[in-house]
């Protein structure tokens, strides 16, 4: 009866690992959220590539900035804001806009639809000098259409315009082409997780006219966008944009702490710090990690498959600097390893390299 329950434990475990996330609405943000994001660049690191069940390492990006994204009632938002997003789900404030000379976008806001079929943004809205300019597309913009299955492709076509007070008009017409190109396994310096990917390549016409100038121009360009997203993350784990502006470089933005709508916190992290040393192992290799809290902790070192190759059982530690000596099976085949790091109410995931 042991080897039945062990052999139905490993299926289990085996379709965990292998399966492909399923990520529908309830993996969407709701009103409350508050995720901190941090952003970084590096242009060696290859983000393009895909596959099912694959394995997409960007453990060594560092952040250069972070910020938090954070989505409120739209009847928290302005008033003029509202008629013209009164069937939003949620809103989301975003950081005031001052590239025009002598004009700045204050009180900027997302607005955003979220249904059992797909998660939309329906525009934006924000005050030009202190006058307020809703601007909804004349079609939602798509992000994503649910259940997001690995395969499928998606397109939606939008377009807003605008008229600036003493400057002129803007207008954009952008056509979004989603592919969920890939799934599998990612790994952040915040945390590990398994996830979709959803690549979206957009199409944007500008068309852009300047009154004092008598004169307008239109251009054409590409924005490609490579989107990570996991269970109950609400925003991608990861978002690599690139434009084909000359000499531009990808942005990796990543979630770094979660707080969900109930005050919950989610990933919160009890590390001062954590990581292993020496890397790759030798018979010296420990975990060294530091807690602000008291916490039970317990390392689980898996194998690139999945499996459970070593466990150590996990003890209560008290708040300050610790050690945990990592001694390897017998005979462990070269290749990468993961150490999952529990304490109690986070998980945290390390690769170790073994030569």
């Amino acid at each position: 009866m042991k080897t039945i329950l062990s052999f139905f434990f490993a299926i289990t475990l085996f379709f965990n690992v292998f399966a492909q996330p399923i990520i529908d609405q309830n993996d969407m943000p709701l009103v409350g959220d508050t995720i901190r994001t941090s952003t970084a660049y590096n242009p060696s690191i290859d983000y393009a590539s895909t596959g099912t069940n694959y394995l997409w390492d960007f453990s060594s990006l560092i952040s250069t900035q972070q910020k938090i994204d954070s989505f409120v009632s739209v009847y928290s938002t302005p008033a003029l804001y509202l008629l013209a997003f009164y069937n939003s789900s949620m809103a989301e404030p975003r950081p005031d806009i001052t590239i025009i000379p002598n004009f700045k976008f204050t009180e900027v806001y997302n607005f955003y639809k979220s249904s059992s079929s797909s998660f939309s943004q329906l525009g934006l809205a924000a005050k030009i000098n202190g006058i307020p300019a809703p601007l909804k597309y004349d079609d939602p913009d798509v992000w994503y259409h649910f259940p997001i299955t690995y395969g499928e492709m998606d397109s939606s076509t939008f377009s807003y315009n605008v008229q600036i007070p003493s400057f002129g008009y803007y207008a954009q017409t952008i056509k979004r082409v989603n592919s969920v190109d890939g799934w599998g396994t990612i790994i952040t310096p915040y945390d590990t997780f398994q996830a979709t990917r959803v690549f979206s390549t957009k199409y944007i016409h500008d068309t852009i006219y300047i009154d004092s100038l008598i004169f307008g121009f239109a251009q054409d360009r590409v924005e490609k966008e490579y989107k990570w997203l996991a269970d109950n993350m609400s925003i991608p784990v990861m978002n690599v944009s690139k434009s084909d502006a000359f000499l531009s470089i990808a942005s990796f933005e990543y979630i770094n702490k979660y707080r969900n709508s109930d005050n919950i916190i989610d990933h919160e992290n009890p590390f001062n710090f954590c990581y292993i040393s020496p890397n790759p192992a030798n018979e010296n290799t420990s975990v060294y990690f530091s807690l602000n809290v008291p916490s039970f902790i317990e390392i689980n070192i898996f194998n690139i498959l999945g499996e459970n190759i070593k466990t150590i059982s996990g003890k209560e530690f008290t708040a300050g600097n610790h050690s945990i000596p990592i001694v390897m099976p017998d005979r462990v085949k070269k290749g990468i390893y993961f150490a999952r790091i529990s304490t109690n109410n986070t998980l945290r995931t390390i690769k170790i390299s073994i030569n």
